[in-house]
Parts: C-alpha cells; structure tokens; sequence
C-alpha cells in the first residue's frame, strides 16, 4: 500500500499512529509531503532491511563484474615474482625512488 501524506495537516498522533500501522503492514510505503514537495518516505524496519540486502547483492555484483574483467586483463604467463617486482617499481617510480 502506498499512500501520501500532507505534514501540514497530520498531527503527532497521526504520524504515531502510520508507525503502528508500518508494524502491522510491513509493506506499506508513506510519502510525506511538505507544500506539495516530497520530504521523506515512512517504511517499516522489515522493508528496508529487504531495501539494504537489496543494495548489499547489487554491489556485489558490481565488484564481481569488475574484478573479472581486471583478472581477464592480466597476462596468464607472469609469475608472482614479475607482478612483486613491477609493483614495487611502479611504487618506487610514483615515489620518485629508483630501484
């Protein structure tokens, strides 16, 4: 259920009355509004914790996609030793440092 609500014309028992609702009807999304402009979006605790483990799986998602694509960049063929040693240059040249 979703419904918009006025704060000019809601009282502090009205918006007490929404958080009792959110507990009973844990899917239900209040839009409050201010003069027509939206302030905030009321959900229940069960909701956003749906909303954050939602966010949580897409991030992951990203971060596998991105670490695929630099592990299918690096070259199969170099030993540990040659990624330490070009490592420790690239840092030695960003420090100013020759090897």
């Amino acid at each position: 259920m979703v419904k918009t609500i006025n704060l000019k014309k809601t009282t502090k028992n009205d918006l007490i009355e929404l958080i009792r609702k959110l507990k009973r009807q844990t899917d239900a999304q209040y839009f409050l509004q201010e003069n027509g402009k939206p302030l905030a979006v009321l959900i229940s605790q069960v909701e956003y914790e749906r909303y954050r483990e939602e966010q949580r799986l897409k991030a992951v998602a990203r971060l596998q996609k991105v670490m695929s694509e630099i592990q299918a960049d690096i070259p199969q063929d170099i030993s540990e030793e040659e990624v330490e040693r070009d490592v420790n240059e690239a840092i030695h040249e960003m420090r100013g440092v020759k090897c």
